[in-house]
């Protein structure tokens, strides 16, 4: 090849990338653009009617998800509506093999909330059990939130799988004392485990005069004797000692909170990965996932760590599939909301975009989804670009808009109601 030839070809080359990396007159002329008129656009009614998504976001959102592998919902928690949304959504995905429901509890509490949802008069037994371990289940002691869990079992019948992949509750001291208990061989570590569980009552009742958690059992008990009769249950079986595993696991995680929030969520995040991963080895099923909305994000989420959901987001790429990311909060309303130990939720105002909050950059469309009776689904994806070439440019709403394919927004939300209401000792 002729040298001119060549070098005529490096310099055009060099043009095209220069001129790629220019920004056009069409791009140029777009900014600034209107985003309240662009989240119009994005947006579109959903209902709920008969128990079923209607309205023209619900056609969206089931095409969206038609071959998803991993749905993730996000919210933040309390509201009635977010587990009737999750109960409709369930009926759209469990015909495509959305059997495996992935929540923000415990695995062990999560596993004996499942062998309850398999028993005759289930509710009355999932009460006795709130009543018998209360504050060793996050979220799912609301009726709302249990609903949603049974109507999903129903639905999927045989082929339903409950996981919980966070970290224990931090009242679950006695539920965990009492697995380890069952399954511990030796005479003199069942009498040690008997002595914490006369400690847990008793911390139980000090935290609920006072309402403080830092005074449960999992907060409170000698760190020392803690690892002693997990050791000693792990000399019996590996089994017998994962009970207490998970109690020194979570009560890591609170103590390194008071300290070092960022460093907590980040170990917080990683124990998440791991139940999951312990949960479902092999080949990965259909996963309809419910968790805070910081853990449902693609990316880095605004506490700054990588949770659940880029790591599903990640293995979903990764094996040739897709995930489906949904935002779900209420513009205003009332919220179910922790009171303390031995107290009923407090109803308190939704102040999910309030200056400060790390979701304060969602004030532009839960101002859009205000002007509007139904439910607001907007879809986020289109929005991505745009944003990108604004100026000025909102770190923010752009974490959020890549975070989520999909935000739902109720514009007037209700607080949950207690399945049980706690008594203070």
């Amino acid at each position: 090849m002729p040298k001119t030839i060549g070098t005529r070809r490096a310099a055009r080359a060099a043009l095209l990338l220069l001129f790629s990396l220019a920004p056009s007159p069409a791009l140029a002329a777009q900014r600034p653009f209107d985003l309240a008129a662009a989240l119009e656009g994005a947006r579109s009614d959903l209902r709920i009617e008969a128990g079923e998504l209607a309205g023209p976001g619900a056609a969206r959102l089931g095409e969206a998800a038609a071959d998803a592998q991993f749905v993730l919902l996000g919210e933040d928690h309390g509201l009635a509506e977010i587990p009737a949304f999750a109960t409709a959504l369930h009926r759209v995905l469990q015909p495509a093999g959305f059997d495996t429901l992935a929540i923000e509890t415990g695995p062990r509490a999560a596993s004996e909330v499942e062998r309850i949802l398999g028993l005759p008069e289930r509710r009355a037994r999932f009460q006795a059990f709130l009543s018998e371990y209360p504050f060793a289940l996050a979220f799912y002691d609301l009726a709302e939130e249990l609903a949603f869990l049974e109507s999903a079992a129903d639905r999927s019948g045989p082929h339903f799988r409950l996981i919980g992949f966070d970290q224990e509750l931090m009242g679950a001291g006695k539920l965990l004392l009492r697995q380890a208990r069952a399954l511990a061989r030796g005479a003199a570590t069942a009498a040690r485990l008997d002595a914490l569980l006369e400690a847990e009552a008793q911390a139980y009742a000090r935290a609920a005069r006072s309402g403080n958690p830092a005074e449960l059992f999992l907060m409170t008990a000698p760190r020392a004797e803690l690892e002693g009769v997990r050791d000693a249950l792990a000399a019996e079986s590996a089994a017998a000692a994962r009970p207490l595993d998970a109690l020194l696991a979570s009560r890591a995680i609170y103590e390194l909170h008071s300290t070092d929030g960022y460093r907590s969520n980040l170990d917080r995040a990683a124990l998440m990965r791991e139940n999951l991963r312990a949960a479902l080895p092999g080949v990965w099923p259909k996963l309809l996932v419910k968790a805070g909305a910081f853990h449902a994000y693609k990316g880095i989420n605004p506490l700054g760590s990588r949770e659940i959901g880029n790591f599903l987001a990640e293995i979903a790429e990764l094996t040739g599939g897709r995930s489906l990311h949904l935002l779900v909060v209420g513009a205003a309303g009332e919220q179910a909301r922790f009171a303390g130990i031995g107290r009923p939720p407090a109803v308190a105002p939704i102040e999910v975009a309030a200056p400060g909050s790390p979701l304060a950059a969602l004030a532009p469309l839960l101002e859009v989804a205000a002007r509007h009776e139904p439910w607001s689904l907007f879809d986020l994806r289109p929005l991505r670009p745009r944003l990108l070439r604004a100026e000025p440019r909102d770190p923010e709403l752009e974490r959020i808009v890549f975070g989520f394919d999909f935000a739902l927004v109720f514009p007037r939300a209700t607080a949950a109601r207690p399945l049980v209401v706690p008594v203070a000792e």
